[in-house]
């Protein structure tokens, strides 16, 4: 869905005159970054 959504969000915004945005939020998570073993790279 990463590289399909973005099509279908682009889709759905000119569908509707590509309004402007209000608001914009946004989160992030690392969730395999602290598990042990798991990145070579370390912290």
């Amino acid at each position: 869905m990463i590289d399909f959504g973005i099509h279908l969000l682009d889709t759905a915004l000119w569908l509707t005159g590509n309004p402007q945005p209000i608001e914009v939020c946004a989160s992030i998570l690392q969730h395999l970054g602290e598990a042990p073993n798991v990145n070579p790279w370390g912290q």
